[in-house]
């Protein structure tokens, strides 16, 4: 059963919102959504959602490392204290961003 909303009934003290349904793509809801914005964590989603896109067609492996750079390391932010020229999984990778919300 799918829950469909109007702007009334939806209370947020986000500055930007935008709602859509899934599978037919509907607009259910939106704020602000002309007004520019910082993108933030969404940066941090959408680089999830390809790592995962490439894990499931295979280019990617949860066990893959990738060197850590200096650029990477100097990030502002939540950090997941990476070491500069260290080695680290994707999985490990996935979990800093994900649970520590980490730049680095």
């Amino acid at each position: 059963m799918a829950w469909h909303a109007t702007g009334a009934e939806i209370l947020t003290p986000a500055k930007h919102a935008y709602i859509t349904d899934f599978e037919s793509g509907k607009v259910l809801f939106t704020k602000a959504e002309e007004v520019p914005m910082k993108p933030a964590s969404m940066a941090k989603i959408m680089t999830i959602f390809v790592v995962f896109q490439r894990i499931a067609d295979g280019s990617l492996r949860m066990d893959d490392k990738f060197l850590v750079s200096e650029k990477a390391w100097r990030k502002g932010g939540s950090k997941t204290f990476v070491e500069v020229g260290s080695r680290v999984s994707v999985n490990d990778l996935l979990h800093g961003v994900i649970v520590q919300s980490g730049n680095d």
